[in-house]
């Protein structure tokens, strides 16, 4: 995951993700903890973000560390 997807993801700006993905960023792209961006958003509680991976493709289901996952 690179600083600046993450840095988006954190502030919630969804033109900044959007601009990224249309650069090619990895929607599923993993933390150094093997969280995706819509684990992220889901933990931060930003229902908005997490609708805008979702509806852009973003894995719903990865499991990470410790076996969780956004779901």
């Amino acid at each position: 995951m690179t600083r600046d997807w993450q840095e988006a993801i954190a502030r919630g700006d969804i033109a900044e993700l959007a601009a990224l993905l249309a650069d090619g960023a990895d929607i599923d792209a993993r933390d150094k903890h093997g969280q995706t961006a819509v684990m992220l958003a889901a933990a931060a509680g930003d229902a908005r973000v997490v609708e805008f991976l979702a509806v852009h493709g973003a894995d719903l289901d990865h499991i990470a560390k410790y076996g969780l996952s956004a779901v």
